[in-house]
Order: C-alpha cells, then sequence, then structure tokens
C-alpha cells in the first residue's frame, strides 16, 4: 500500500446550529465545489446544537479554492479553520475516527488496528486500513451500495467497482462470492488500498484500473458493476455503464441527492436497463437496476 508521500492540508467546517442544517449547508457546498459529499468526513459532536466535518485535500492551492467558497457561500454560524498534518498525522486521525461497526445487514467493518476489539458474532467482519485513501464505509451513500449488493441473490462471478475508494465494497462483494474482481479509481493511493484491503481479507488479486470512468475504454462486461459516484456523473456516463454490464446482470448506482432522485430517474432512463429497486436513506437514495437481453 502506497500512502500519501505529501503532506495533507486538513480544512475542518464546524457550525452552531443544527446538524441537519449542516449537512444541508454541506451537500450545498459539495455540489458548488464539485467535491463528492464522500470526502467529506463527518466529526463526532456531542450536542445536537451542533455539527462538523473535515475535508483532506492534497495541495495549499486546493484548500484555499474551497475556504474561498465557504466564505463566499457564508453560512450562518459557520467557523473555519486550515492546518497541515504530515503524513503520521493523517495516519494517527484516522486511527482516532475509525470505530467497529455494522455494514449492511451481513457484514461489520473492522479497522486493522482493532481486530483483536472484535467479539464473536454473525456477522462477516471486513478489516480495512485506509492506507492514502479515503472511504470507511460511514457514509450513506456507502451503507445504500452495500445493501444492494447484498440484495442481488445469487452469487455473482465478477464484480467491478467504479470509484473503488478503500476497496470495501469490493472486500463486500468478494465475500459474497465474487472470484474475479475489478477497480477503478482516479487517485493512485485508492487502487493501492483497495489492493491491500483485498489482500488483508483473503480476497482475490483485482484487476486495476488508475483513471476515470470517462475515459475508461474496455469491451469487458461484468455481473455486478457498482458506481457510487455523483448525480451529474452517472448521468453523463449511463451508456458506458448500462455497456460494462453483462446481460441479466445489475447495475448499482449511488451518490444521489433525495431530492434530485426524481430527476435522476427520468435522466438516466434506458432502454437496456430495467428499475428493480430503489433504496431511500436520510438524505441520500440508491437504485439497482438490471441489464436487459436486448
Amino acid at each position: 500500500m502506497t500512502p500519501f508521500s505529501k503532506n495533507l492540508i486538513e480544512i475542518t467546517l464546524r457550525s452552531r446550529g443544527p446538524q441537519r442544517v449542516f449537512q444541508k449547508q454541506l451537500m450545498r457546498l459539495a455540489q458548488v465545489t464539485g467535491r463528492p459529499f464522500g470526502e467529506f468526513v463527518l466529526l463526532n459532536v456531542q450536542s445536537k446544537e451542533s455539527a462538523g466535518a473535515a475535508l483532506y485535500l492534497k495541495s495549499v492551492r486546493e484548500a484555499s479554492q474551497v475556504e474561498k467558497i465557504c466564505r463566499k457561500l457564508a453560512f450562518r454560524g459557520w467557523r473555519f479553520s486550515q492546518k497541515k498534518l504530515k503524513q503520521s498525522d493523517w495516519f494517527d486521525k484516522w486511527k482516532e475516527d475509525y470505530q467497529i461497526r455494522p455494514f449492511g445487514k451481513k457484514f461489520i467493518v473492522v479497522p486493522q488496528w482493532r481486530r483483536q476489539e472484535l467479539k464473536a458474532g454473525w456477522r462477516i467482519p471486513i478489516y480495512i486500513n485506509p492506507g492514502g485513501a479515503f472511504g470507511s464505509g460511514e457514509h450513506e451513500t456507502t451503507r445504500l451500495t452495500v445493501r444492494l449488493l447484498e440484495r442481488a441473490g445469487a452469487p455473482f462471478k465478477n464484480f467491478f467497482d467504479v470509484g473503488t475508494g478503500t476497496g470495501i465494497l469490493a472486500v463486500a462483494a468478494a465475500k459474497l462470492g465474487a472470484g474475479n474482481i475489478w477497480v477503478l479509481d482516479l487517485d493512485s493511493a485508492s487502487v493501492d488500498a483497495a489492493e491491500a484491503n483485498l489482500r488483508l481479507n483473503r480476497g482475490p488479486k483485482p484487476k486495476t484500473w488508475r483513471r476515470s470512468l470517462e475515459t475508461l475504454r474496455t469491451g469487458r462486461k461484468f455481473e455486478f458493476v457498482a458506481a457510487n459516484l455523483v448525480s451529474d456523473v452517472l448521468i453523463e456516463n449511463r451508456r458506458k455503464l448500462a455497456a460494462l454490464t453483462r446481460p441479466g446482470g445489475r447495475l448499482a448506482v449511488s451518490g444521489i441527492l433525495k431530492s434530485n432522485l426524481p430527476g435522476f430517474l427520468k435522466a438516466f432512463k434506458s432502454p437496456h436497463l430495467k428499475k428493480l429497486c430503489v433504496l431511500k436513506g436520510r438524505c441520500w437514495s440508491a437504485v439497482l437496476y438490471q441489464r436487459l437481453k436486448n
């Protein structure tokens, strides 16, 4: 696993308002900055009348751009701070934030350094070491995706994880019986983390693509494709995602705000896809499709 070779910039956002209002404002910030909402790590705040989140960026320039947008949006009650994290600080922070917790209906996520704390139970453990990647399975979009994965029924031979992050969904797919795994991410640290976490869980060695979905060129088709992205990217790549899914296979898409769901379903509609189910969380939604044999 190759961690970040440079320091990270930690942006901390805090609000004196209710958590529900803060999350809606945070979604707005994600839309304006063009950053996936999943990159914002919600902080554990005890009071119901305050909330916080952290964002980790790789350059001062990125951090300055986000700070400028934050101040322009001028959300009432927001406080903004920024500091550099050394590589050792980054890993220490992840270790503080990562806890053992349920994941979907069948799994339990266990940070590698907390393995000894795991108590025997019926849930299937997924051991995770984030390395330099984002994605702990805590975000609602990831939780919705794993539930769609669990609903797939019969084991599938291969699985394609689009925007893999730490590879947590790829590990879940392997534990559900997928013998061949492909992962894609533009961030090399994420691909490295996915490979390492599959190895940590004694899963198959994945085939990897270090690129964006837009630049991917392949004639391969998969029994299950999971794309946990944002609505605009999903819609722009709807034909490609359908083409990547083999006839009779499943396509799970997540990262869709509940408020955007009706428009998304209309824009994503395809003669090649049949909608099987829609899952809704507090703020986000996910959809499971079947690739038709036409």
